[in-house]
């Protein structure tokens, strides 16, 4: 897999805005008129929504990143089955518990499956999040991820259900320095490879095991052949 540059971060340009294609621009005027439920008093449920926001980044990064850009059929799937806001309807009640679920999902359903692919995705969102227009490029990514899931069978629903909402909801009501925060908070958490809870050290080590002894056996058999070579050189006696 290459090592690309996302877009908000090409150059390390930091004041760098999104192009918007004819279509998304389309969608965002016809979204204009969208009405939001009303805007929660509860401070704890206002960061319910941004943590709600890092969960649908970090499946659209991982997606971003694993198919380099272009474009891709299964984008919907990966997204879905990610981001656990969509796939299980799950509401997160601080960082730490969005960042493991990132991590056990991004570890178990899809194709790509490296705790250092992980740790690449965390800290592009934590580049995005605090990226000096972040509103801007959080809209492209919703806006690509409603593409996504309208284009995939079955999935146009998680777009009505929650897609809208946050593509209106970034726009007028989310709090740039909020976003900012979040990213540093991100950056600073360190993620450990026990709070997964999936015995990755103990995969390791038996991985570890298992490659010693591919090794080991790939050496067997050369010496294997060496001493069929050495063996096939010998002079063989005279015939009387």
């Amino acid at each position: 897999m290459k090592n690309i540059d996302l877009p908000w971060s090409i150059n390390n340009n930091t004041n760098s805005l999104p192009e918007f294609s004819s279509d998304e621009r389309h969608r965002l005027i016809t979204l204009s008129t969208r009405r939001l439920p009303l805007q929660p008093d509860n401070p704890l449920e206002e960061k319910m929504i941004y943590l709600g926001l890092l969960d649908l980044l970090f499946a659209y990064i991982y997606d971003y990143r694993v198919r380099e850009g272009e474009t891709m059929s299964e984008s919907g799937w990966n997204v879905v089955k990610l981001a656990a806001t969509l796939s299980w309807f799950e509401v997160y009640h601080s960082l730490p518990e969005v960042v493991v679920s990132f991590y056990r999902r991004a570890l178990t359903y899809p194709l790509v499956r490296s705790w250092r692919f992980c740790t690449l995705i965390k800290r592009d969102a934590s580049y995005l999040l605090q990226h000096t227009n972040t509103k801007q490029w959080c809209l492209k990514c919703l806006l690509e991820i409603r593409e996504f899931l309208v284009a995939y069978p079955g999935y146009h629903v998680f777009a009505e259900l929650y897609l809208n909402d946050y593509i209106v909801w970034i726009q007028t009501r989310a709090c740039e320095s909020n976003l900012h925060d979040l990213g540093k908070s991100l950056e600073e958490f360190k993620m450990k490879k026990d709070f997964v809870e999936l015995n990755l050290k103990q995969i390791e080590q038996l991985g570890h095991e298992c490659l010693k002894m591919e090794k080991l056996q790939d050496s067997l058999k050369q010496m294997s052949f060496s001493v069929n070579d050495i063996e096939d050189e010998k002079p063989k006696p005279l015939q009387t």
